[in-house]
């Protein structure tokens, strides 16, 4: 019988308890995910079938905040969430995408607030739980929130404008350059674009690369402007062609309604973009949406999709689609800048339902 027992102490006395009931206890234990956290930046890894995130901000009042500098990978088909243990990582959160060429993921960090700058080009390998500093000799300007996504057709990078921390003046006068830059993983050099026309700059913008139409797709965000902000919420949508260095205004008749702060993917089965929540700003107000959208680059429509059940409302979230499942990855960000949580949250495109991940 004793074999059996385990014996543990309970306020200050000995008792004797079944080994199944400590080992039922041990099992219950909550699996490991990251922390609740905004600003982070995720991709889907091709090759390991991971979902990688990187980094991110947990706000502690209005004026400070906590920097993570954690690499997390999440396996769908499991639901799990692994904690990395790289040797070395990035000192910051920055933009991330998945070079499927390479198999590596680069993470450009451009910027920090208050005017801390970081221009550093880093490589993430799966494989080898390692992250690279790759130190080029030319990198774009140190600019806070550009937009970057991989460009499959051409194996680059394309990375979009930012705010210019340094020469903006709060609270109303803000500068975002609109510089388009590329980076080859394989020569490990970045090249400034000369596009003829450009969007207006702007930081945390939307972005992904449509795999079928061979264009990065922006969408919204903040434009300088001349009012009591300094800035104006946006709904454009623009194409951005490689090959021809070429940025087109899109100018769909229907459009999500003006937001920043909001995410989107390439769905491989949809052959659309799916856009999902963002951030309304004026005049120190900030209203969290909640609503996802499908863009068809071919017919330069935005549809609603109206989901059964979705997240709440939220910006500052991030998304990976996830081929393999055909399932769309939601994780992080929230209501606003002090709600920030740590829900992972998985998209059907079939079913066009959301649902949180484990229930």
């Amino acid at each position: 019988m004793l074999r059996r027992m385990f014996l543990v102490f309970l306020n200050a006395a000995l008792v004797l308890v079944p080994l199944s009931t400590v080992r039922s206890r041990q099992n219950t234990l909550p699996a490991p995910t990251p922390s609740p956290r905004g600003y982070h930046h995720m991709t889907y890894d091709l090759e390991s079938d991971r979902v990688i995130v990187s980094g991110g901000l947990t706000m502690t009042s209005d004026r400070s905040f906590d920097t993570h500098t954690d690499t997390w990978s999440y396996d769908i088909h499991t639901n799990t969430w692994t904690l990395m243990s790289p040797a070395q990582a990035p000192s910051n959160h920055g933009l991330l995408a998945y070079d499927a060429q390479s198999d590596r993921v680069i993470m450009f960090l451009g910027g920090d607030w208050p005017a801390i700058l970081f221009r550093e080009t880093w490589a993430y390998d799966y494989n080898t739980d390692a992250w690279t500093n790759m130190e080029p000799e030319t990198e774009p300007p140190a600019l806070l929130g550009s937009a970057l996504a991989y460009d499959s057709e051409s194996d680059r990078m394309i990375l979009f404008s930012g705010l210019d921390v340094v020469n903006s003046r709060p609270p109303n006068h803000w500068l975002f350059p609109n510089e388009t830059w590329a980076y080859d993983f394989d020569s490990n050099t970045w090249t400034q674009m000369n596009p003829a026309v450009s969007p207006p700059g702007r930081n945390y913008a939307a972005v992904a690369y449509d795999v079928q139409a061979d264009r990065v797709i922006l969408f919204g965000s903040v434009i300088a402007a001349d009012n009591p902000d300094g800035f104006v919420v946006v709904n454009d949508t623009w194409a951005y062609d490689y090959n021809t260095d070429s940025w087109t205004a899109m100018e769909p008749v229907e459009a999500p309604s003006p937001r920043g702060y909001a995410d989107m993917v390439y769905n491989d089965n949809l052959r659309q973009v799916v856009l999902f929540g963002g951030i309304y700003e004026s005049r120190g107000r900030e209203d969290p949406l909640g609503d996802t959208w499908a863009y068809d680059f071919a017919a330069n429509t935005w549809s609603e999709l109206h989901p059964a059940a979705s997240p709440s409302e939220r910006g500052w979230h991030r998304m990976a689609y996830v081929p393999s499942a055909d399932r769309i990855v939601l994780f992080g960000g929230g209501a606003s800048r002090q709600q920030f949580d740590s829900e992972t949250w998985i998209y059907d495109p079939d079913a066009n339902r959301w649902t949180e991940s484990g229930r």
